[in-house]
């Protein structure tokens, strides 16, 4: 299943977090908090939740979440995304 969410509508607070706790990906893009770039237009945030990993004993155990951030430029026809650097 594919949803889209706006975050400035509070339709329904709990139909949302479960869809949160449900989902395996969940891509969050944001415009920059500091305004226009010329370099960049907003931020992409990919956070990957691998929960069907079984073990040699058939246990399934859930792994550590992945969070990948990235930069993105859009142009008239293409988007390129920067991946940002962790401190």
């Amino acid at each position: 299943m594919v949803a889209l969410v706006h975050a400035d509508i509070d339709d329904d607070d709990h139909w949302l977090r479960l869809l949160d706790y449900r989902s395996d990906t969940i891509v969050t893009v944001a415009a920059l908090e500091s305004g226009h770039s010329a370099d960049t237009n907003g931020e992409v945030t990919v956070l990957c939740r691998d929960r069907r990993q079984q073990n040699s004993s058939n246990i399934v155990n859930e792994q550590h979440p992945r969070l990948s951030s990235y930069f993105y430029r859009t142009t008239d026809n293409a988007a390129t995304f920067i991946r940002q650097q962790t401190v």
